[in-house]
């Protein structure tokens, strides 16, 4: 399950965004039982593992206790990162020292309602977890080995999320059965495929508020795959906390 991934972190501590000064940076070496992730945002910085390559946008540092977090910037075009602060129970780091965001426009929703989560004081949330854990696990989706079958239905509905298809013609389409689907989606996404669309659905519905304020929010609830703009306000509310248009303005 994409669960066993992530459950030995106790909660989600700290979110903020970080700009490199233009002078020498000293690192800082995590404590027990504790977590931090620098997701690179802008800029460019080097890392000691590889001091001659540069990483920019999108690249994922995950750090546990002991680990130095990332320090050598180029101070010509010094690096931004989002950095996300987690308690564990000392468990061993899951997931790669190194990785990359797969999808940057992604990034960019997912920065903002961080920090949004984190200037509103929501981060102790569960929902707020599991979305912010649910949307780092699949950036992971190489390294942690998903079955093909099911990389590909997750592209399908992540490329159309507005697209109304059912849990048997999605399983038509990569070649199973509904109930074979439906298990690896529960196996190693801990969640359901009409569950993953939706999340999709209300991402893509995120971005469009917070981008086009020249679209009116029902059509961007047509846009999104919803038939009603009621369910829409409801499934909004139920992932967000807050209406469409709550969303919009702030």
């Amino acid at each position: 399950m994409m669960k066993k991934f992530f459950d030995h972190y106790i909660k989600l501590h700290d979110c903020t965004l970080f700009l490199a000064p233009k002078n020498v940076i000293r690192p800082y070496t995590l404590p027990e039982n504790c977590e931090l992730i620098e997701i690179i945002t802008g800029g460019t910085v080097f890392h000691p593992e590889n001091s001659g390559h540069a990483y920019r946008r999108g690249t994922i540092f995950w750090h546990q206790s002991g680990e130095k977090t990332i320090w050598q910037s180029d101070l010509d075009d010094p690096y931004r990162c989002l950095v996300l602060s987690l308690v564990t129970d000392g468990s061993p780091r899951k997931f790669p020292r190194i990785s990359k965001w797969k999808n940057i426009p992604e990034l960019t929703v997912f920065t903002g309602d961080m920090l949004d989560f984190s200037r509103r004081g929501m981060l102790d949330d569960p929902l707020v977890f599991n979305y912010c854990m649910g949307i780092l696990c699949r950036q992971m989706v190489k390294e942690v080995k998903l079955p093909r079958i099911l990389q590909k239905a997750c592209r399908i509905l992540s490329c159309e999320p507005a697209r109304n298809i059912s849990v048997e013609e999605l399983a038509k389409e990569v070649n199973l059965s509904g109930s074979r689907l439906f298990a690896l989606f529960r196996e190693y996404l801990h969640t359901s495929p009409h569950r993953y669309q939706m999340e999709r659905r209300i991402e893509m519905a995120k971005s469009l508020l917070s981008t086009r304020q020249d679209i009116p929010v029902k059509e961007i609830s047509a846009m999104c795959g919803f038939e009603h703009l009621e369910l829409f306000y409801r499934r909004f509310k139920q992932f967000t906390g807050m209406t469409p248009v709550e969303y919009r303005n702030t």
